[in-house]
């Protein structure tokens, strides 16, 4: 035992304390949880098994419960041993029993009344009751329908309304409250400031001829009332709605000078036109690029280079001895390629020259375009005869590679690279076939040398960072798709600089040139195969998003290279937007033959004739006059999608029902032709009494009238009978017989209209338009008067009173035929009917 009279638990004991009289920091907490969770009062001590209190009984009457634990109370509240000096001379086991806390609890009294309390849970009523000293406090609460009622008092009322209402009629789903939009007025002012202008905002949309309508805010307009344009894409028109809080504007995509240049003529002369399935289908041969790369002018520069590169890449070599013999075929177009990439890279690498702040950085600038000689010749200048002897060796071959990088490691490990500068380690790491990242050294400051990429320290353009791997980065007998291998790794691990096209920072769009030499490569089995689709798209040819024509001229010729890197259903995209765009500025005969190149034929048949229905009356209506011959003999069309288009100009623009009857004849679409000539033309010519006009379109159907049999018989046959019914008098008088034909002809034609009206109104249940119900009539009424008044004896009279007339006519014909009777009886004669 020590002499701080602690006791010999230590810290073990349920109340231990520290040397100061303090308690433990463990106690504190414990004691302060349960003081914040426990309510303890007198009769909680007595505990089944516990020992009773060593100091004495406590006084339960004088004792008043305390509300939460105070750790600052005596510890004697607890029952738990305080800090007692330790009684050396007494007994033992008494000391012993008085340092064990008295919460210490009989295990057999504990297991009985567990088992009691069990007992009493079997034996309770499983039904939940309310708590009533809750109830007593939150009265209306007892159960959760309570608490539902009073966030919806109007539940109750609404139950009880629909159990009223059950046997009635079900109504529609309601809901318990009023549901309020988050779009109506009333919400508006709690909306965020861009909600609320996306809620009034004006969806813009596409009109005809690809015109853009769509609303700006009155506060764009310049003081002048000069509308801006909106991009440098879009051009507004002068139209446009002028209001106080918005203006509603017109906008067309500006106008793409050399839509159709003559590369796009050469390749349509070079197409071959079938008709598929009944719909015409264009192929494109294949061109030699050469071809096309002459066929642009010098105002093109990019397309021309663009076709120049295909051309070096993809054509057959011009008939050569050397370029027959496949052994020195490669050589020879890395001699053609190296001699347009320098051409390619010389004006940027002169702007770097003339930048350039040392001799060995414009050195530098001049190997970027290949040109050896102006960089040794700037080096000498400098008087630096090391570097020049060896830039004039390049391109290196595989020994002097080795021992310049062996060399510029020599000097990394004897700390002499922080001597040099990077221009001139750069140099060196060109001598050594690196063109990638320059190793520096690390160390202290004095040796230090860092560490860059080549084509990022000096600023190179791709085309100029391609051009290092492909003179120096490459051995001389290496191809040039060893040179695209090289770059296209260099870009997956450390090249920052990626091939992105001149006119763009986009970091996703690669240069066309780029993607040709990766197909180059790819098709020697280097690198894996590029999407063509992916490739030609807009942005990766001109900084025009919406020019397709240069990407659809692309895709034509090198399908046929690689197929299967082609997308056909994103080439379909293409076409269409190339289509769209021709016809935007007018060249809607170009679009048709865009149409062609689509490979669905249903697809290709619904576009060329919605594209002829836009620009029917740019068609004239004779089949040998243009472009009418040329739709026909250069794109195959049939001559019915024409005229098709020609009736619905005469329908929808000029509303001339007779010309339009007059088409669709000529498209041998009988159908649609009887179905006008019913319903429109045929109903207002027995009105009019044009009777001629009439005769003349029922002639134009000629043999066609049998192929719609089961329409004619209600409809173009009862007008022809309606004809042969009015006539008066023969049309060839010198013809013996004429007069007797006609009579027979007129009484045939009124027995089938006896027939027919009456089937007819009853088939159509009664619904005519109005002009129809009017001609039906005003035939019906014809053929009554036809009969009523004598010379058809054969006929019966009776008939007529189901004809589909008026009752004023009906009344008036009954009346004469009953005076008719009248009269034959009394003179002795006999009824016709």
């Amino acid at each position: 035992m020590n002499g701080d009279n602690n006791s010999f638990l230590d810290e073990r004991s349920a109340a231990s304390t520290y040397g100061n009289g303090a308690p433990s920091h463990r106690s504190s907490i414990n004691h302060l949880h349960r003081s914040q969770s426990l309510v303890v009062r007198e009769d909680q001590h007595d505990m089944a098994g516990s020992f009773p209190n060593v100091d004495g009984p406590v006084d339960r009457e004088n004792t008043a419960p305390r509300a939460h634990l105070d750790i600052n109370r005596d510890a004697d509240f607890f029952e738990t041993p305080t800090k007692r000096e330790f009684n050396t001379e007494g007994d033992w086991a008494e000391e012993l029993r008085r340092t064990i806390s008295p919460r210490k609890q009989d295990r057999q009294a504990l297991r009985e009344s567990q088992a009691r309390v069990l007992q009493q849970k079997d034996t309770r009523d499983p039904t939940p009751k309310a708590n009533v000293q809750q109830k007593a406090l939150q009265p209306g609460f007892a159960t959760a329908m309570d608490l539902m009622h009073s966030l919806n008092p109007q539940e109750p009322e609404r139950r009880k309304k629909g159990k009223q209402g059950a046997v009635g009629q079900a109504k529609a789903f309601q809901y318990p409250y009023h549901k309020t939009l988050s779009t109506s007025d009333d919400n508006s002012s709690s909306m965020r400031e861009d909600d609320r202008e996306w809620h009034d905002s004006f969806k813009p949309s596409w009109g005809p001829e690809a015109t853009l309508l769509y609303a700006m805010p009155s506060a764009i307009r310049s003081p002048d009332n000069v509308v801006t344009q909106p991009t440098r894409t879009l051009q507004d028109s002068k139209l446009r709605l002028v209001s106080e809080s918005r203006d509603v504007r017109l906008a067309k995509f500006t106008p793409t000078p050399s839509l159709t240049p003559s590369s796009l003529s050469l390749q349509k002369s070079r197409t071959e036109i079938t008709v598929e399935h009944g719909v015409p289908f264009a192929r494109t041969q294949q061109i030699p690029f050469r071809d096309l790369a002459n066929a642009v002018g010098s105002d093109s520069p990019t397309e021309k280079s663009t076709w120049t590169l295909a051309s070096i890449l993809f054509d057959d070599l011009q008939h050569n001895d050397l370029a027959r013999n496949p052994k020195y075929e490669h050589r020879i177009r890395k001699q053609l390629f190296s001699g347009f990439w320098a051409l390619r890279c010389a004006a940027s690498a002169q702007k770097a020259v003339a930048s350039a702040p040392s001799a060995e950085e414009r050195a530098i600038a001049h190997l970027t375009a290949n040109d050896i000689v102006k960089a040794c010749e700037v080096l000498i200048e400098a008087k630096d005869f090391r570097l020049a002897t060896l830039i004039a060796q390049l391109p290196a071959d595989s020994i002097m590679a080795e021992d310049m990088a062996g060399q510029i490691h020599e000097w990394r490990k004897l700390c002499v690279l922080s001597e040099m500068t990077e221009p001139i380690r750069a140099l060196y790491e060109l001598c050594a076939g690196n063109v990638g990242i320059c190793d520096g050294k690390k160390g202290p400051v004095e040796d230090q040398a860092k560490t860059f990429v080549i084509s990022q320290r000096f600023g190179l353009e791709w085309e100029r960072a391609f051009g290092l791997r492909l003179w120096y980065g490459t051995y001389a007998e290496e191809l040039i798709e060893d040179a695209v291998r090289t770059y296209h790794d260099d870009m997956l691990s450390d090249e920052p600089i990626k091939p992105t096209p001149s006119f763009t920072q986009v970091p996703s769009r690669e240069d066309i040139s780029w993607g040709l030499l990766k197909l180059f490569a790819a098709r020697k089995d280097v690198i894996p195969f590029p999407s063509l689709a992916d490739m030609i798209i807009p942005g990766n040819i001109t900084d025009d998003p919406v020019d397709f024509r240069l990407s659809f001229q692309l895709h034509n010729a090198l399908s046929h290279l690689f197929p299967a890197s082609t997308g056909q259903a994103k080439f379909d995209h293409l076409a269409h937007n190339f289509a769209t765009q021709l016809e935007s500025q007018g060249e809607w005969l170009w679009c048709i033959f865009v149409i062609l190149h689509l490979s669905d034929s249903e697809d290709r048949r619904k576009s060329i004739q919605n594209t002829l229905g836009r620009h029917a009356p740019s068609i004239p209506p004779d089949e040998t006059a243009f472009p009418f011959t040329h739709l026909i003999s250069d794109f195959k069309l049939p001559a019915r999608w024409m005229w098709e288009a020609k009736a619905l100009e005469a329908r929808s623009i000029s509303q001339d029902y007779v010309q339009e009857i007059t088409y669709l004849q000529n498209a041998n679409n009988w159908h649609e032709a009887h179905k006008t000539l019913c319903r429109i033309v045929g109903p207002r010519c027995i009105i009019e009494q044009d009777y001629e006009t009439l005769a003349k379109l029922l002639e134009g159907f000629g043999e066609g009238a049998t192929r719609i049999a089961d329409e004619w018989q209600y409809g173009g046959e009862i007008y022809e009978d309606f004809l042969d019914l009015v006539k008066d008098s023969p049309e060839d008088e010198e013809m013996e017989g004429s007069a007797e034909n006609r009579d027979k002809n007129s009484k045939a034609s009124a027995k089938r209209l006896l027939d027919t009206l009456p089937s007819l109104v009853q088939e159509r249940k009664g619904n005519f338009e109005f002009e129809e119900g009017i001609a039906v009539r005003e035939i019906a009424s014809e053929v009554a008067r036809k009969v009523a008044r004598g010379g058809y004896e054969d006929l019966e009279a009776s008939r007529i009173l189901q004809l589909p007339l008026t009752d004023v006519q009906r009344r008036s014909l009954s009346a004469e035929m009953s005076l008719k009777r009248f009269r034959d009886v009394m003179s002795g004669g006999s009824s016709s009917g």
